[in-house]
């Protein structure tokens, strides 16, 4: 087999966003993890977002806990109109 074809077929691994800046998400802090909820308020998987699987747990559990206490809505403000 061609070694580019191989090369290409495997993505660079990304490194996760909050190992980076070491952050850790906090339901109280929304910004830090608002970017992983799309228009429909579903949460992306840590496999689109490059988040690590140990991250992915806190911030799920971070965003259903907002999501108890209104501070997130479970939809988007777009879907709502």
């Amino acid at each position: 087999m061609d070694i580019e074809k191989d090369r290409r077929r495997f993505a660079r691994r990304r490194n996760c966003w909050f190992l980076a800046r070491g952050i850790k998400a906090d339901w109280k802090d929304p910004k830090t993890y608002m970017w992983l909820i799309n228009e429909f308020g579903k949460i992306s998987p840590a496999r689109v977002s490059g988040v690590s699987t140990k991250h992915q747990r806190f911030v799920n559990s971070a965003i259903k806990r907002a999501r108890q206490l209104n501070i997130v809505s479970h939809l988007s403000d777009a879907v709502l109109k």
